[in-house]
């Protein structure tokens, strides 16, 4: 899932992306957002990552109809889904960042 990064959005797909996942409609995600790791929105989805990866310097998105490259800041994907999907994301995902695997306290 990539929700849409405005201000009042993001908040809005990061809680009923947390509700659908904690009420098992969800099973297996990989989520790409802000690492905006102190926000509201955040929080809940970070507790429930079996696995983040912050990728070095910044994912580049490019627009079909312009030559420009845009930059937005620092993102991180987070994985849902059962603990061995976590590792398995830990091993792709180490080529293009640092990964955490672990439990939050």
């Amino acid at each position: 899932m990539y929700p849409p990064h405005e201000r009042y959005t993001i908040p809005k797909f990061c809680t009923k992306f947390t509700q659908e996942f904690e009420a098992g409609r969800i099973t297996e995600a990989i989520v790409l957002v802000n690492n905006s790791t102190g926000a509201t929105w955040a929080q809940p989805l970070l507790r429930l990552s079996s696995a983040i990866c912050f990728p070095r310097g910044r994912i580049i998105f490019r627009h079909p109809r312009t030559r420009s490259r845009i930059r937005f800041r620092g993102r991180c994907f987070c994985t849902f889904g059962p603990s061995g999907r976590g590792d398995r994301f830990a091993e792709r995902f180490a080529e293009f960042g640092m990964v955490w695997r672990g439990s939050w306290v």
